[in-house]
């Protein structure tokens, strides 16, 4: 694995309002913090020392950066340019409600190639239900503005399992999500965090079995309609992986910058602070993790086999030096017998099964570590 870090991440944690079930670090826009916060954020990648010309995918998260005026998303690509560069693919999140022409030209205008845009369902109910301030309709118009906007290349996400949601309703997204013919297509199923609006007002997550069933109607109604599930929650048509997102599943290592960023440089795995005064103050860090070669096994497992592709036992064996079938015989053995993973022409994978109980397959390779 290279110990270079092809990808960079940039956090604008403003959004014009909450969601009931968002746990990413955010707050509601307001211009002046902004300000503020763009200067911080620049004086945080001065700091450091990255190398422009090593950036190959650039993501700007939130929150919502779509949320920030035209004069402060011109000000955020003044800071960014040096790393768009070089970068192959540059993305950018949008919300439906603030999605408009005059943003999407100044993207188009300043190198952005991928759009991914938050929208969660196109049911009306279910929609009010999260908190969400768009309409099924301002959805599809949003998405349509943006493939005339002249972007081939975006992504939608979904969530199953929201309040108000019937698996009827689901189906009836997935079919939008046809008839709009998008490249890249995510979807998440509702998790009830701590501290998120939906935990104070005791919103329950559906259970495993129905959980299951929404998942297993959205893979088979998308392999249907050409999108691969090339991961556990990702599906697009040929050539349209996320490659920023792909460095996180290979277990690559990446700069995050931003408030609450994570990132992973070397041996050492970072998450900024989450306290707006402190990063506004200089002090970007929040919690560094030193990696042992143990921890660095567990976390390749858990990134590669949420590929569809799983991970070639050849870059196991360079990785950490030893033969990972042998390493794991005796996990492997009970695994295999349940169909859960499989080894073909140098690649270790899970099933379809496997993918649907891949915390289990998880659990029972890294107890042995």
């Amino acid at each position: 694995m290279s110990n270079s870090a092809h990808a960079l991440y940039v956090h604008i944690p403003f959004c014009e309002h909450i969601c009931g079930y968002c746990d990413f670090t955010k707050m509601i826009y307001n211009p002046a913090w902004v300000d503020d916060y763009l200067l911080a954020l620049q004086q945080e990648i001065g700091a450091r020392a990255i190398n422009p010309s090593d950036i190959k995918t650039i993501y700007i998260g939130g929150g919502t950066p779509s949320a920030l005026n035209l004069k402060q998303l011109e000000r955020l690509f003044v800071i960014l340019a040096p790393y768009m560069a070089s970068a192959v693919e540059k993305t950018i999140e949008l919300n439906v409600e603030n999605t408009n022409l005059e943003k999407l030209k100044l993207f188009k205008a300043q190198g952005i190639n991928r759009i991914s845009i938050g929208v969660q369902s196109f049911d009306d109910n279910v929609l009010k239900a999260c908190d969400r301030k768009h309409s099924g309709q301002e959805a599809l118009a949003a998405l349509k503005l943006i493939k005339k906007c002249g972007f081939t290349n975006y992504s939608l996400d979904l969530i199953y399992g929201l309040p108000e949601q019937t698996q009827d309703l689901f189906l009836l997204d997935l079919k939008k999500v046809i008839t709009l013919d998008p490249p890249h297509v995510s979807l998440y199923s509702l998790t009830v965090n701590p501290g998120t609006l939906f935990s104070y007002r005791q919103v329950k997550e559906v259970s495993e079995d129905d959980s299951l069933s929404f998942y297993r109607l959205a893979t088979s109604f998308l392999r249907k309609n050409g999108y691969e599930r090339y991961e556990v929650s990702n599906f697009a048509k040929r050539g349209y992986y996320s490659q920023h997102n792909l460095m996180y599943w290979h277990n690559q290592h990446y700069y995050g910058v931003g408030l609450g960023a994570a990132g992973y440089i070397e041996n050492n795995r970072y998450q900024n602070t989450r306290n707006l005064k402190k990063y506004l103050d200089g002090y970007y860090l929040g919690e560094v993790e030193t990696i042992s070669q143990n921890d660095e096994i567990e976390y390749f497992l858990i990134t590669n086999l949420r590929l569809q592709e799983g991970f070639l036992l050849t870059d196991f064996r360079q990785c950490f030096g030893v033969d990972f079938l042998e390493k794991f015989a005796h996990p492997l053995a009970n695994l295999k017998s349940n169909n859960l993973v499989a080894v073909k022409d140098n690649r270790f994978f899970t099933t379809d099964e496997g993918t649907e109980k891949l915390n289990y397959v998880l659990l029972s390779l890294i107890t042995i570590l």
